[in-house]
């Protein structure tokens, strides 16, 4: 049997009981469907629904996995999703080959550990879980992430479509033409929803992931 190290992704909704099961299962598909469909060069094997309200996955990197929760955050927030994802990433064992179907049927402490991380019962549990068994780096992805956490904690569902520009587009007059506002409002409204520390940390963590790949 291989013992391989994967790059493993899961994540689940948080509080999915509190929220109309079509509203989650429809919503996750659909971000699910479109996260593989863009980035399925680099998912080895495919992000899966294993439950009604949550996913696993094995992708290429570490750098790989960093992108996916941020382009998950991206398309909840594109999509006015009323639900928040907690993530956990690890690099661990895969014992089994790779479902290039489906990203079922693999055994291996690595996904053990993943899914005992994403299921466990712990208050204040953080959204972003990177593990990549080091614990230097381990501690720098936490502390990071949760600059994130405390950033994205405060937006509000209203927002989320601004939110959404503020953070992947960069001219704030074709921000504030597209929302109908002065540039002077949507300056005041980035400062506010603090888009600007959000871009920040989010690329030093893409830099940090790329760095730990090339090692």
């Amino acid at each position: 049997m291989q013992h391989t190290m994967r790059h493993i992704l899961m994540a689940d909704v948080i509080e999915s009981g509190k929220k109309p099961p079509a509203v989650v299962q429809q919503g996750l598909r659909e971000i699910v469907e479109t996260v593989n469909a863009s980035w399925g060069g680099r998912i080895l094997s495919p992000l899966t629904i294993t439950l009604g309200d949550e996913f696993q996955g094995v992708v290429d990197s570490l750098h790989t996995g960093v992108e996916l929760i941020f382009a998950f955050e991206r398309l909840r927030l594109a999509l006015r999703q009323p639900f928040e994802l907690r993530f956990v990433y690890l690099y661990g064992v895969v014992e089994t080959p790779l479902n290039p179907e489906r990203a079922h049927g693999m055994l291996g402490d690595g996904l053990t550990s993943a899914r005992e991380r994403l299921t466990r019962k712990q208050r204040n549990r953080p959204r972003f879980e990177v593990v990549v068994k080091d614990e230097w780096q381990d501690r720098l992805f936490r502390d990071l992430f949760t600059i994130i956490e405390s950033i994205s904690d405060r937006w509000s569902i209203r927002d989320y479509g601004l939110i959404h520009d503020l953070v992947t587009m960069d001219k704030i007059a074709s921000i504030a033409k597209l929302h109908g506002k002065q540039a002077n409002q949507i300056y005041r409204r980035r400062q506010t929803l603090q888009t600007v520390e959000y871009r920040t940390m989010r690329d030093l963590l893409l830099e940090i992931a790329k760095r730990w790949d090339e090692k």
